[in-house]
């Protein structure tokens, strides 16, 4: 796999919902995923109407099914928590990779060696209101950017942390 592999990238990317493409005859349904001719599967915002416990189980399996053709998986989503999903994937199969036969099998007990992806072989991008897209994979950290798209947690949290300030005042 890598760069001279035969697997391709993974993409994923936060889709406006409104992008959403229109014309669905050319796809042919499976449950959460769109399947389209030229080896290319599209997984539209997973993390609809699934527990994070589920959408944790469902990227798994996706990666490891796509290991197993040749072809391409796209993932729109909202959700930090798919990205981290992926990103536990890379850090593992890093992990994995630098480990002596003991640890790999603590690391393979954790992750199924079957869903470990390279860092090399996904792209996460994040598109604005203004259709802007930004690549939001860090390099330094080797994972997908997931905080990138976890803004509003950072903002709950700060409000969180204010109440709790002034709650401590009285």
């Amino acid at each position: 796999m890598g760069k001279h592999g035969h697997h391709s990238k993974l993409i994923m990317n936060n889709l406006q919902s409104n992008d959403r493409p229109t014309n669905l005859k050319r796809f042919c349904l499976h449950p959460y995923l769109l399947y389209m001719h030229y080896r290319i599967s599209r997984c539209i915002q997973p993390e609809l109407n699934l527990f994070p416990t589920l959408q944790v189980m469902l990227i798994n399996k996706m990666v490891e099914r796509l290991k197993t053709a040749i072809a391409n998986l796209v993932v729109t989503t909202h959700s930090p928590y798919i990205l981290s999903v992926f990103d536990n994937l890379i850090y593992a199969k890093d992990v994995y990779n630098r480990a002596d036969d003991e640890h790999k099998e603590k690391v393979a007990s954790l992750v199924s060696t079957d869903a470990m992806i390279s860092y090399d072989d996904i792209a996460a991008y994040s598109f604005d209101d203004r259709g802007i897209v930004t690549f939001i994979n860090d390099s330094e950290m080797r994972n997908t950017g997931a905080y990138a798209l976890d803004a509003a947690s950072n903002e709950t949290a700060n409000v969180f942390n204010e109440l709790l300030a002034i709650d401590n005042e009285l």
